[in-house]
């Protein structure tokens, strides 16, 4: 993955970021995503978050993005009290749905937890998450949605997303015994024992973008986009592959995938996300709807993914999608 310096907070440059798959090495392509914002102030630095059951050791392991920044979360104390961290967050929507992330690796704890506390969610809600295996083991019913994803070298990504039930609330990470545990006290602790934890992130969108560090402000990312200039002299063609995650994109005018267009609104055809219902197509030209435009071709219901080839040359528009052949003469 690709995360901002480790020695500097900075927002994303001009320069393309291409995914990889961390489990196979396999070339996912560009990464291009929707503008976000990291609310969380000091993201690695957890050591001046509020800690109780236990205490940071900062700069110990070898981070995701190969900086030696990860910090330990470990026992102080045999108690039942869990070793946990907490920030509040502040000057958030009540109704917004947020998305909390943060990196772990096991050591000598496999077991980490995330929760709210103070009325931030409604009915303070938890998560436990296997450091080890990145399995989600237990979710309350007020956390919308969790997953975790493989980055590599032992790290998984733990996501989690819910409703705020207020203008703030505040994310807490921390040691469990085992995957049941509940919320606030579990088993009796050992001094010393731990696990890694790196760069959280809360932002207000439903699924988890791309690492953004923190110091003592915010830090964003402004929407991206892929831009080509093309002789429509001369035919080309594209391939889009595009994969649906669910749900709406929150920030206006970022529903587009992919855009074919001759710099106008007058001509033009996108793939797009058909408020959270699934992946759409829309094609316009001379100013108006044409042909599989009128047929809305969406997604069935469990069906995340959309291939399809297209073929420009002058005065011909051809679209291959799913194997099947879709004709329209140009006339501009």
């Amino acid at each position: 993955i690709e995360t901002n310096s480790a020695a500097v907070a900075k927002t994303f440059t001009a320069k393309p970021r291409i995914e990889w798959s961390p489990a196979t090495g396999e070339c996912l392509g560009v990464l291009l995503e929707g503008a976000a914002t990291n609310l969380m102030l000091n993201s690695e630095a957890l050591e001046n978050w509020v800690w109780s059951g236990g205490n940071i050791l900062a700069n110990v392991e070898m981070a995701p993005d190969n900086t030696y920044s990860a910090r330990k979360l470990q026992a102080n104390n045999t108690g039942t009290s869990y070793p946990e961290i907490r920030r509040a967050v502040t000057g958030l929507v009540a109704g917004n749905t947020i998305t909390v992330s943060f990196y772990v690796k096991p050591l000598e704890t496999r077991y980490v937890q995330i929760s709210f506390a103070g009325g931030g969610v409604a009915n303070d809600p938890r998560c436990n998450f296997d450091a080890l295996t990145g399995a989600v083991v237990v979710k309350d019913a007020d956390i919308s949605d969790a997953y975790s994803m493989n980055v590599g070298d032992g790290w998984w990504r733990c996501c989690v997303t819910v409703v705020a039930a207020a203008t703030s609330l505040s994310p807490i990470i921390a040691l469990i015994a085992t995957g049941t545990e509940t919320r606030g006290f579990g088993g009796a602790q050992t001094i010393g024992f731990g696990l890694y934890v790196w760069g959280v992130q809360l932002e207000v969108q439903r699924v988890a973008s791309s690492y953004l560090r923190t110091l003592a402000a915010t830090v964003s990312r402004a929407f991206e986009g892929l831009h080509m200039v093309v002789n429509t002299k001369n035919e080309f063609s594209a391939f889009v592959d595009v994969d649906y995650n669910g749900g709406n994109l929150v920030y206006l005018n970022q529903r587009i995938a992919f855009n074919l267009s001759d710099n106008s609104t007058n001509n033009y055809w996108v793939i797009y996300n058909n408020s959270g219902r699934g992946i759409g197509t829309f094609a316009i030209q001379n100013g108006a709807a044409i042909g599989f435009a009128n047929e809305g071709v969406i997604l069935p219901t469990g069906v995340n993914s959309y291939k399809c080839v297209m073929s420009v040359k002058p005065y011909r528009f051809r679209y291959w999608a799913e194997k099947e052949l879709k004709p329209f003469v140009v006339t501009t």
